[in-house]
């Protein structure tokens, strides 16, 4: 039965780094997905290396030598995805790096992954196989539309100044000017690309970090608060509970 499966799951985790943080050089015998959601760090294959910044995500070949490692704040957090397709199984052409048009499309299938490895559901084996599936599915599809006008790219580098600080509050105009676009047809061109506006993309980011903090760290409520842009813990919290209907206590709670 588990051969009949496209894809194996072989491990997943989310990772919060530090500065000095280091993994290789080493080689790997699966395929590796690492999705980048906050901070910075460096990325080598052989001899060429990148900084790999939040919205970014990294494949990493089986039997390709390769490194990662953090040097300073902000520091990297990530999901590093190891899997082995099944013999015949075509993957989707991925290149190395992958910077996102809509990062925040993959981030949900890869937090339900994680739940779903920690705490493996009824027929675990098909729903890991379908979300890897999905992950990949929307990789190749944002490789398409990364090769997109001019007015997109100025979009996706707003995505991207977002995404590097969960903590910062953008005003619109600060948005526009970075965009170097009018205020409509900025709005215009958000909507297009993230299928929404700035303020919503903005708060359903926030929280969905608040989410992996609760999940992956020791850090108390209020302290995630304050790192992901709420200076109210309560105005936090019901925030969360419209977004995953649980309070952020509870909802670490039950998922620990």
């Amino acid at each position: 039965m588990q051969e009949s499966f496209a894809l194996k799951l072989d491990y997943l985790v989310f990772r919060v780094t530090w500065a000095g943080w280091n993994i290789g050089p080493r080689t790997i015998s699966n395929y590796e997905l690492v999705f980048v959601t906050a901070g910075q760090g460096k990325i080598a294959w052989e001899e060429s290396a990148v900084t790999a910044k939040p919205g970014d995500l990294i494949c990493f070949y089986p039997g390709v030598r390769h490194q990662l490692w953090v040097d300073a704040d902000p520091c990297m957090e990530f999901y590093g995805l190891h899997f082995t397709p099944a013999p015949g199984f075509a993957l989707p052409a991925l290149p190395r790096l992958l910077s996102l048009p809509s990062p925040h499309l993959l981030q949900p299938l890869f937090q339900q992954l994680l739940e779903d490895y920690r705490n493996p559901p009824y027929l675990a084996a098909w729903k890991q196989d379908i979300l890897l599936q999905q992950i990949l599915y929307q990789a190749a599809l944002q490789l398409r539309q990364s090769d997109s006008p001019a007015e997109t790219v100025r979009i996706r580098r707003v995505i991207q100044l977002i995404r590097q600080d969960p903590g910062r509050t953008f005003t619109l105009d600060q948005l526009t000017e970075a965009a170097h676009l009018k205020k409509t047809a900025f709005l215009e061109a958000f909507r297009r690309v993230t299928g929404t506006t700035p303020g919503r993309y903005m708060m359903q980011f926030r929280l969905e970090q608040a989410r992996d903090m609760l999940l992956n760290t020791d850090f108390s409520v209020s302290e995630i608060a304050a790192r992901c842009g709420f200076s109210d813990p309560f105005y936090f919290s019901r925030c969360f509970s419209r977004q995953f209907s649980l309070p952020p206590s509870r909802y670490r709670s039950q998922r620990l």
